[in-house]
């Protein structure tokens, strides 16, 4: 039966691509390519916790490196956090200035009544319902206004940076360069150096390999193999990789990766004109990571490839070594997974409204904010909210901190603690399209990157045949994925990636 769709074939019996779509038709549906940063701006508006850790984390007077937010514009980010932190703010004095007036109002008439009036005690009742009222009442204008920015910023098309105001333009010039920094310092207190990539779901190494020996045969007059460097290696692998892989619009580039403690001892890294670390340094140093690594300081290859918008992110880290003539190579597989909006429980959005905050159990959207507004102004009425951080005393502390160690001679640790973006991200991939999207980039990447390794040792003259064997081991393995797992992090049989350690750091 022929097909209803009709369209022109090439030679080959491919179809006719226009415009990256068969036929040049309409595309079918898929995620816009700035869902992330959407997605993040909404939790933003919706989450006062994570607003508040969003302007502490990128403040201008942070010592501490700033983490990239991969997948994510930090620039419309950390301005919807000021314009979301700045709304409940004035919510929060708003409510607190109520809760002052109330507890006079019930003194006062505690007073009256043990002066014996109880009439001026009952008339002073319908003054308190009515205070009540205003607080409730300001309580749901604050909520509408949080749903109406939160909804704005998941419009299609609309210019996410320009919706609200600018922060400072030096902290913006800052935040943009932030997007290619090429080192990443990571605390002490990190789970591990790749501090932004999320969840570890792999980590293998190929068996050593010595690079001494002569591929062929060893008779045939074939000249000895020829010597490299590890930073050759690691260029090759950047400049043949996009064509080995595979994978459009992938991002390949090397990284150092520094303990955030050592960072002084590294004059280059971190002088004493600088405020925090920054997040691009000379090649000098990347490269000097590759070829002469130290304990805390090393440089790996990030082949990273972004899904559904940027909500989930595939990060492959490759590192290789060469000491007395034997090559190790070592691969760590990161996945970022989406961001969670609906993890506010101090707005009490939950519950009354779904993951596209419209209204849930048939409540028009009006009921829907009247209970929400209850919850939140209760909440709040008795300090019972989520307010996350107080800023001012959060940055006195930590300059009180760095203050302390550096007069105390002791090291302050400059490195990132966490990425904001890892912060508001779930603990799961549900999605069935999306995990079978991540198991073939990691299959790809893992292929390609040691397709390549391969091909830069032929090249060299060097025997690969003890790769070729090691290849194919990690290729089945990873195969099945629903058996490979990191330290606390498990593929589960239907596709879930569980964090099985990760607090939820979200509301906090």
């Amino acid at each position: 039966m022929p097909s209803s769709t009709q369209g022109s074939v090439s030679t080959d019996n491919a179809p006719d691509i226009r415009n990256g779509h068969p036929d040049g038709r309409a595309p079918l549906p898929s995620a816009p390519p700035d869902l992330a940063s959407r997605e993040m701006c909404c939790a933003a508006h919706l989450h006062p916790a994570l607003a508040a850790q969003v302007l502490l984390h990128y403040s201008a007077d942070n010592p501490r490196a700033w983490c990239p937010s991969f997948g994510v514009d930090v620039v419309a980010l950390v301005r919807h956090a000021q314009a979301a932190n700045a709304h409940w703010r004035s919510l929060y004095s708003a409510v607190a200035f109520i809760r002052f007036t109330l507890i006079a109002l019930i003194a006062l008439g505690a007073l009256l009544l043990g002066l014996g009036g109880l009439a001026t005690v009952l008339l002073s009742l319908p003054l308190i319902a009515v205070i009540y009222g205003v607080g409730w009442r300001t309580t749901y204008r604050s909520l509408q206004q949080t749903r109406a920015a939160a909804v704005e910023t998941m419009v299609e098309g609309a210019d996410l940076a320009h919706q609200v105001v600018k922060v400072d333009a030096d902290l913006e010039e800052d935040l943009a360069v932030l997007q290619a920094a090429n080192i990443i310092a990571f605390s002490v207190d990190a789970e591990s150096p790749f501090v932004g990539s999320g969840t570890e779901v792999g980590r293998w190494a190929l068996p050593p390999i010595d690079v001494s020996r002569r591929g062929g045969k060893t008779d045939d007059g074939t000249p000895p193999p020829t010597p490299f460097s590890i930073r050759e290696l690691h260029d090759y692998l950047i400049r043949i990789a996009r064509s080995r892989l595979g994978l459009e619009n992938i991002e390949i580039e090397k990284r150092l990766y520094v303990r955030g403690d050592v960072l002084p001892e590294c004059d280059g890294l971190l002088s004493p004109d600088d405020l925090r670390p920054l997040p691009r340094v000379d090649d000098y140093w990347v490269d000097l990571g590759s070829d002469a690594p130290g304990e805390q300081a090393r440089t790996y290859v990030c082949l990273a490839k972004s899904l559904v918008g940027g909500e989930i992110v595939v990060t492959l880290f490759a590192r290789c070594t060469l000491q007395q003539s034997v090559l190790s190579c070592e691969f760590a597989a990161y996945v970022l997974p989406p961001v969670l909006r609906m993890s506010a429980r101090s707005t009490d959005f939950g519950g009354v409204f779904g993951e596209n905050l419209g209204p849930l159990h048939g409540r028009s959207i009006e009921r829907a904010l009247a209970i929400a507004a209850w919850r939140t102004f209760a909440a709040e009425l008795f300090l019972r909210s989520d307010r996350g951080v107080d800023l001012a005393e959060a940055h006195e502390e930590r300059m009180v901190e760095q203050y302390q160690a550096l007069e105390e001679g002791r090291r302050y640790d400059y490195g990132a603690p966490y990425s904001v973006r890892e912060l508001a991200s779930t603990s799961s991939i549900d999605s069935y399209f999306e995990m079978v999207d991540v198991r073939d980039c990691l299959l790809r990447m893992q292929r390609g990157a040691v397709d390549c390794l391969m091909a830069f040792l032929d090249e060299k003259g060097i025997d690969t045949s003890e790769i070729a064997e090691g290849r194919q081991r990690i290729i089945n393995n990873i195969t099945n994925i629903g058996e490979v797992s990191g330290t606390g992090n498990i593929f589960g049989h239907h596709g879930r990636v569980a964090n099985s350690y990760r607090d939820d750091q979200s509301d906090e």
